[in-house]
Formats: C-alpha cells, sequence, structure tokens
C-alpha cells in the first residue's frame, strides 16, 4: 500500500542535516518516488513556488527561512501540498501550532524511518492531504470568494480593505480553531511582532463589525490564548 502511494510522485525534502536528508531521500525512493533535496529556506522558498509537490517533507529549523514560516508563505499563496512536518521540538504545543498553520502530519527527532514512509503514504493517498482549497469559503452566513477577493453577508456584498480581507481569510480556513497573535501575525503580515500595540486588534474590531450578527460577534477573544472564529454565548467563551 505505501510503495504503490509513493510511486511516480514528486517529494520535495528540505532538511539541512545532510546524513538526515541523504536517509530520508533514500527511504521515500526505494518507495518510487521521485526526490528533491534543499538543505536551507531560501532555496526552499524557491523551490516550493516553483510549481506544486506530492509531498513536502518540511524540517521545522532551518537557517535562512524556518520552517513554520515557509509552510505560511506556501498556505498564503493558496497552496495545498502536503506538508509533513518534522522537528526535534516534541511537545503538544508545537504540534498544535503546527498544525493550526496548515501541517498535514508531524514527525519528532528522533524517528523511525520505517515510520517516515508510513505517514507519507498515509498522506499521499486519494483524500489523505485533508487541507481545504476552495475558492469559496463560508462560514454562517459569511461567504468569502478567496479569487475575486468579495465577502457576502447574507447574500449581500461587504467591502473589506485588503489587509481586512486577508484577516478574515485566515479565520475562515480555520474556523473554530484557537489562532495565536504569532499565528496571525507570521500568516498574514509575515512579521513575529505587530508595528503597534493594538494594530491586531483594531483589524479584528472593525472585522467585528462587518461580519457580526445582532446575537453578537462571530470572532471572539480568548484571554491569554488568542482569538477564534466561531459561534458562542458569552458563558461559554473562556475568560469572558
Amino acid at each position: 500500500m505505501t510503495e504503490s502511494s509513493l510511486r511516480k510522485t514528486q517529494i520535495l525534502v528540505v532538511e539541512d542535516d545532510p546524513q538526515t536528508a541523504s536517509q530520508i531521500c533514500r527511504s521515500l525512493e526505494n518507495g518510487g518516488a521521485s526526490l528533491t533535496s534543499v538543505s536551507d529556506g531560501v532555496k526552499a522558498l524557491e523551490m516550493l513556488k516553483a510549481h506544486p509537490w506530492d509531498l513536502i517533507v518540511l524540517d521545522r529549523m532551518l537557517p535562512g527561512f524556518d520552517g513554520l514560516s515557509l509552510l505560511c508563505e506556501l498556505r498564503r499563496i493558496g497552496r495545498s501540498d502536503p506538508v509533513l512536518l518534522l522537528t526535534a521540538i516534541d511537545s503538544t504545543l508545537e504540534k498544535v501550532r503546527g498544525f493550526n498553520l496548515g501541517a498535514d502530519g508531524y514527525l519528532a527527532k528522533p524517528f523511525d524511518l520505517r515510520e517516515l514512509v508510513a505517514r507519507a503514504g498515509i498522506l499521499l493517498r486519494p483524500g489523505g492531504n485533508r487541507l481545504c482549497s476552495a475558492t469559496k469559503l463560508t462560514f454562517e452566513d459569511l461567504e468569502l470568494d478567496v479569487v475575486g477577493r468579495k465577502l457576502s453577508k447574507d447574500g449581500r456584498r461587504v467591502h473589506l480593505q485588503p489587509q481586512e480581507f486577508k484577516l478574515l481569510e485566515f479565520f475562515m480556513k480555520h474556523p473554530e480553531r484557537i489562532l495565536t497573535r504569532e499565528m496571525i501575525f507570521a500568516s498574514v503580515w509575515g512579521i513575529e511582532f505587530p508595528v503597534r500595540s493594538n494594530f491586531l486588534e483594531s483589524h479584528i474590531s472593525r472585522l467585528r463589525q462587518k461580519t457580526g450578527n445582532p446575537s453578537g460577534p462571530l470572532i471572539h477573544t480568548l484571554k491569554g490564548e488568542g482569538y477564534v472564529l466561531g459561534t458562542y454565548r458569552t458563558d461559554e467563551i473562556p475568560g469572558a
């Protein structure tokens, strides 16, 4: 099953340790895959944008751009290539962060190469990649046309500034998930820190006004955690 999933696939391996990269490539090639390997984030970004890949095996820590930044950029430009993240940081928080940013699989170092091949095979099966690549996103009475860059609410057009559109798109791609400030800035603006303390809050406030319902807003603040696009009563929101 795994070998048939790997056969005739194009896989990009982004790993800065030569020995680890060689072992990964050899294991996947044995299953019939065609491998391309790069060792730094700058070159990886070029290869990611060159064309779609059947699978990307992406190390978390890289010179140039780190793996999460590359993942954010891939999803930002609308690509849904399956991504298997590799990292030495084996923690639940790290896994959740990676999945929320768009990773499809996660493998902590050190790992058994047989497990890597098995996980790759699962992601390469039809339907193995669950990431939404729809051109239209919907939530409650909102419909976001990703290609046309338009928002409709209950059938009526709502005008959004470019940055508001990008922010709402990120929320609608991850409904009912807690999104931290760090995740939002990295994915929407490509920066690590806000240029001023209320930068994000002002954008979210405007989005709440444009997308909310009489029963309340759709974007909620979870104190000490982040923000979530969801339907809640006030007494259901932690810290409210």
